[in-house]
């Protein structure tokens, strides 16, 4: 067992000897094969009780039980007694789940306290079977078939290779001293119900049914960290930041193989769930202006794009600045403008999100502001004046490039749409002394 939990160890690079290591100990089998084996190794370890107060004596008795041990040992012991029951009426949640929440967010202001480089549970193989079962009966989808990781973050799972049978069984055959939680023979819970009568009909099945479905997590874990990859570049090279959220192309979505996985892959971080991007996938051929709301976001259908932004950003406020020097920026969370007076450079080629104005041609101070109904300016290259809403129209801007567009403006006439094109009037020619250099980026 010793050498099965060095190798673990080494093998999924789970800590080193000079980590300051936090244990959690229940007082059961595996916790405390865990902190046997860990102090052979000669690991620093400190340990951390959770007394959920339960099952009234039998709580205690572990907690009196896990510290002695502790002190017999010399190590460091950590305790906590929580109301749960009490606090899961408050919440109005399950008692597991919030146990669960309790002792890791002890276990977060533990680490934090003391300075601790890992936190370690005695999770081991046979529950990591039960939490696959428990999460194919919740349907929850490839993330619930990862089960448990060995390793997130600072936490780790060290003892993951090994099955209950052969946790007791070392207990048994080294005298390690442990208290059999009574609750664990309780139909009361999902999980006991998996543990005593799903599990022993699959063992009938398969003996080896631990072992082949431990294999098949960590095939699902490097299945999805590879999918993770995938749709990381799928989003830079078909997503882009806008003004006021994330704009998605639909043709890209439409043209791949599987347009309603690969869309709930990019949207489920915004809240949307499966039957919601079901939704979305079947509106995409339809006419633009439908609206899909999670708890946080909006998703705008339009004629060419899906928007995506914050629900709190829906209702935009108009936005208004004064540009009352020629040199200035202004920063906000979704944009930075910047602009500077400057000689007039021998290449007066600029994209779309710098351009150069005439700076005798300009009345400070300037304004930036959103576009309102009824602007009209005269565009680059053209002779007579144009509603703001029609050049949108031949731009083929989506609605929400129309509704987040600003425009710079200079004693009431429009110098830039921001991003799309500058005004004739405000050009730089033979004549021109000095330019303003004005620069426009969003925020990723």
């Amino acid at each position: 067992m010793l050498h099965k939990l060095r190798e673990y160890i080494n093998s999924n690079n789970l800590m080193t000897k000079q980590h300051k290591l936090l244990l959690a100990v229940s007082g059961g089998v595996d916790s405390m094969v865990l902190l046997h084996l860990l102090l052979k190794e000669g690991y620093h370890v400190s340990v951390a009780h959770c007394n959920f107060r339960l099952r009234a004596k039998e709580s205690d008795a572990d907690e009196q039980f896990v510290k002695k041990v502790c002190i017999e040992k010399k190590i460091p012991f950590f305790c906590k007694k929580f109301f749960t029951a009490k606090q899961a009426a408050a919440d109005k949640t399950g008692i597991q789940e919030t146990a669960r929440k309790l002792r890791y967010e002890w276990f977060a202001e533990l680490m934090k306290q003391e300075n601790f480089d890992r936190l370690i549970t005695a999770h081991q193989a046979t529950d990591q079977l039960e939490t696959l079962l428990l999460n194919l009966t919740r349907g929850s989808g490839l993330n619930g078939l990862e089960g448990i990781r060995a390793k997130s973050g600072q936490l780790v799972r060290p003892m993951l290779f090994a099955t209950r049978k052969e946790i007791e069984h070392f207990a048994a055959k080294n005298k390690i001293r442990y208290r059999d939680d009574s609750s664990n023979e309780s139909d009361k819970y999902a999980r006991n119900r998996i543990r005593l009568h799903v599990l022993p009909q699959l063992l009938r099945i398969n003996p080896q049914v631990v072992e082949h479905m431990n294999h098949t997590s960590e095939v699902v874990q490097q299945a999805n960290e590879f999918i993770a990859a995938e749709i990381s570049k799928w989003i830079k090279k078909h997503c882009k930041v806008v003004m006021g959220g994330i704009s998605i192309e639909i043709d890209p979505v439409l043209k791949h193989k599987t347009p309603a996985f690969l869309l709930f892959q990019v949207l489920h971080k915004y809240g949307f769930n499966k039957e919601q991007v079901l939704q979305i996938v079947a509106s995409v051929q339809n006419q633009s202006g439908k609206i899909f709301r999670s708890h946080s976001h909006q998703l705008l259908k339009d004629r060419k794009t899906l928007f995506i932004q914050p629900v709190e950003k829906a209702v935009k406020k108009p936005l208004s600045f004064l540009l009352e020097k020629t040199k200035g920026s202004i920063v906000t969370n979704e944009f930075e403008l910047k602009w500077k007076e400057k000689k007039v450079p021998e290449n007066l080629k600029t994209s779309g999100e710098k351009i150069l104005v005439d700076t005798a041609k300009l009345r400070f101070p300037l304004t930036l502001r959103t576009w309102k109904k009824g602007d009209r300016f005269q565009p680059l290259g053209m002779k007579g004046k144009k509603k703001l809403s029609d050049f949108f129209v031949d731009q083929k801007l989506s609605r929400a490039q129309k509704e987040n567009c600003l425009v710079l403006e200079s004693d009431g006439e429009i110098v830039w749409v921001v991003n799309h094109r500058p005004a004739e009037p405000f050009k730089v020619t033979t004549a021109t002394a000095s330019v303003i250099e004005f620069e426009y980026k969003l925020n990723e």
